[in-house]
């Protein structure tokens, strides 16, 4: 037994290698914790524009905007000439970006908090550390939470970056003042905002996020799930070799490798369960492409999507025709030209009926008729359908519907 207990033993330079690696990956997540709420917590800017009335007494040629880290820039405002005397026009900046800003420097304080806990942790208390299964199982779940925050937040925050880069485009807030929209005026950007460190938050943003995810599995090595994954296998093996000498099972019946490769049993190899469930899949998709399975009706596929649950007539108009595209397209989101044609007939006909002497409508058929290889794409088919409806009769019909009361 104690020989036993020595060969599994963890020998103590791959112990101290282990808790240097740890204690390196957790400092450097420390830092890149520090670099992204620090770029973007820390954050201060502004613009200038300069307005040149026609009377030039009446001009302001320095207006200076400053903002700041958590942008709600709703909450700016600054004074511009209204070329009208000396009546000035009290404005403010559109928008308010606080709670991708907060949500992201949140993530990033306590991220750091964290890790500069579980680095003492590691260091100092490493025998309580391993004493039970407890800590590294919450170490394990906290680093899942993490990673799933930083990628959440990381995304976030880059899209409203990209709507503050917008809401402080100078060309945009020249747009704000009144005096800019007479042409005698002359409005010009003077300097426009460094959004550089900003940049540089995102970056590190995503950077959080792929050390973390990486970390997942260093710390996923030290709970019990690896560890009784790695010890099974090695006991059962242990258990069958120690009936097989006793010649409670023979070779014929279990064969080489002891009834571990035998169909069914535990040892059955990962990568024949593998094709059997490529085979499955692709009996299902063939199934699906010979419409051996019913397709969900486009009025059930069209109140799934959630962003158009309130949309626009135009936008479920179109959201429409992808749907329709999409059900009768390939694999590849291609149609052969019959295929065209023949979804055409059958879900455009309103449009078609009556355009079959026309020479636009013959010349369409007759390129859809020819035997090619070339499949239409999704911008072809939207171009096809605008085009048939432009020379169609019904458009006179629709453009003749009563639209008031």
């Amino acid at each position: 037994m104690r020989q036993k207990k020595r060969g599994n033993a963890v020998p103590h330079h791959l112990t101290f290698l282990k808790l240097v690696f740890g204690r390196a990956l957790m400092m450097m997540i420390q830092l890149f914790a520090i670099f992204a709420f620090a770029t973007c917590g820390g954050y201060s800017g502004g613009l200038r524009l300069s307005v040149d009335c026609a009377n030039k007494s009446e001009s302001d040629l320095n207006i200076d905007i400053a903002f700041a880290y958590p942008f709600r820039l709703h909450q700016v405002n600054f004074d511009a000439p209204t070329c009208e005397g000396k009546r000035r026009e009290k404005l403010s900046l559109i928008g308010d970006f606080s709670s991708s800003a907060e949500f992201f420097v949140t993530i990033a304080v306590f991220a750091f908090l964290y890790s500069l806990a579980a680095t003492v942790v590691y260091i100092f208390f490493q025998n309580k550390y391993r004493e039970n299964n407890r800590g590294p199982l919450i170490d394990f779940i906290v680093t899942v939470v993490f990673s799933f925050l930083w990628l959440v937040g990381s995304s976030a925050w880059a899209k409203g970056l990209s709507d503050v880069k917008i809401a402080t485009d100078p060309d945009e807030v020249l747009l704000l003042m009144s005096a800019c929209k007479q042409q005698s005026n002359k409005c010009l950007p003077v300097r426009s905002p460094v959004m550089s460190s900003l940049n540089t938050s995102v970056v590190f943003g995503f950077l959080n996020f792929i050390l973390w995810a990486g970390n997942i599995w260093f710390v996923f090595k030290e709970t019990g799930w690896h560890s009784s994954g790695q010890r099974h296998p090695p006991d059962t093996m242990e258990k069958q070799s120690s009936s097989y000498n006793q010649g409670g099972y023979n070779q014929d019946s279990y064969g080489p490798a002891g009834g571990y490769n035998q169909p069914g049993s535990y040892g059955q190899s990962p990568f024949l369960s593998y094709q059997r469930r490529e085979h499955i899949c692709n009996i299902k998709c063939r199934a699906v492409e010979e419409r051996q399975v019913p397709l969900i009706p486009i009025a059930k596929q069209l109140a799934s999507i959630k962003a158009l649950g309130k949309g626009s007539d135009l936008e479920k108009a179109f959201a429409t025709a992808a749907l329709v595209y999409n059900n009768a397209a390939d694999p590849e989101g291609k149609l052969s030209k019959a295929e065209t044609k023949s979804l055409l007939q059958t879900q455009f006909w309103g449009f078609i009926q009556g355009q079959e002497n026309k020479p636009k409508y013959q010349e369409i058929i007759s390129a859809l008729d020819e035997e090619s290889e070339n499949k239409i794409d999704f911008e072809d088919f939207m171009i096809l359908l605008v085009s048939l409806t432009l020379m169609s009769d019904l458009l006179q019909e629709i453009k003749n519907v009563k639209t008031t009361k």
